[in-house]
């Protein structure tokens, strides 16, 4: 079983490669919502990127409230180790977020593992198997 997928558009055009890129870059992500109307490319980095900042934004909240409960339940000593854990946990995201702007300045449309199969975006391209 694969964790991603790549669908059959694909794209030559620079502008659309770049604004594609920047829906992994947090709020870089509004010119590509913008852009996505007419771009079934963008569209789908769109797509993608916002999944990713609304994962990352839970991710993020989880991380505080895990950092909460170690405040109320762990000695002081135990705490700051803690603490520097989780400001060490804040950059898991990355990779996922340096492996979407290199997949679609690729000019692909791959799904990325495991929120790939994602849709909230309408205009979003669906997510078929690519025939060879």
């Amino acid at each position: 079983m694969r964790l991603w997928k790549t669908l059959p558009i694909t794209s030559e055009d620079w502008y659309s490669r770049t604004v594609a890129a920047c829906s992994y870059l947090g709020l870089l992500l509004m010119p590509a919502l913008y852009a996505s109307r007419d771009d079934d490319y963008i569209a789908f980095h769109a797509n993608q990127g916002l999944t990713m900042l609304l994962a990352e934004a839970v991710y993020v909240l989880l991380l505080l409230a895990a950092g909460r409960a170690g405040f109320l339940l762990l000695p002081w000593q135990y705490y700051r180790k803690w603490t520097l854990l989780l400001r060490w946990a804040l950059l898991a995201p990355a990779p996922f977020c340096l492996l979407g702007v290199v997949r679609a300045m690729r000019g692909k449309a791959t799904t990325m593992p495991i929120i790939g199969w994602i849709r909230l975006l309408r205009g979003s391209p669906a997510l078929k198997e690519k025939k060879q």
